[in-house]
C-alpha cells in the first residue's frame, strides 16, 4: 500500500510539475511569429484593411515587429510599411497576455509617416497558435487621426 501511495503521489506531482510548465511555455523569449488580421482605422473612405506582421520576441515581455496593412485596393500595391514595439505581460496561470504596442510607419497612398499607440491582448491555444485583438489611436501626418481595432491569429515558427 506504502508503494502505491508513493507511486501515486509522484504521479502527481509530475502531473503538476508538467501542467505548470505547459504554462509557463505560452510565452517564450526568441519567438519568432507571423500575425494575420483585419483591422479598422477611423478614417474618411475607410474599409477593413487586412495585414500582416512578422515578429519578434527578445524576451517574454519585449517584442519587434515590420509589416504592412492593405488600406485601399487601388493604387499602390503596398500601401504602407510599419514597424512595432510590443510590451507584453504574460498572465501565470493563463495562457493570457495583455500588451502595450506602439508603431511608426510611412501610407505611400497618403504620402504620410503615422504612429500609434494601444493595448490588447493575446490568448494562446499553445506555445504555437493564438488570436489577438487590439485598439490603438493613430497619429497622421496630413490626414485625420483616429482609433483603430486590429483582431487576428498570431503563429509562432
Amino acid at each position: 500500500m506504502k508503494q502505491q501511495t508513493l507511486v501515486l503521489l509522484t504521479a502527481l506531482v509530475a502531473a503538476v510539475a508538467g501542467a505548470q510548465a505547459e504554462e509557463d511555455s505560452y510565452f517564450e523569449a526568441n519567438e519568432l511569429g507571423l500575425l494575420v488580421y483585419g483591422s479598422w482605422v477611423d478614417k474618411v473612405d475607410s474599409d477593413v484593411a487586412f495585414g500582416g506582421s512578422v515578429t519578434y520576441f527578445l524576451s517574454r515581455h519585449v517584442g519587434l515587429g515590420a509589416g504592412t496593412r492593405l488600406d485601399n485596393y487601388d493604387g499602390t500595391f503596398i500601401d504602407n510599411v510599419l514597424g512595432e514595439l510590443y510590451l507584453r505581460l504574460p498572465l501565470a496561470e493563463l495562457p493570457l497576455a495583455p500588451y502595450a504596442v506602439g508603431t511608426v510607419g510611412y501610407s505611400f497612398e497618403t504620402e504620410e509617416a503615422f504612429c500609434s499607440a494601444g493595448a490588447g491582448a493575446e490568448l494562446r491555444f499553445n506555445a504555437k497558435w493564438g488570436v489577438f485583438g487590439d485598439v490603438q489611436w493613430q497619429i497622421n501626418d496630413d490626414t485625420d487621426d483616429g482609433i483603430g481595432i486590429r483582431l487576428g491569429v498570431h503563429v509562432n515558427f
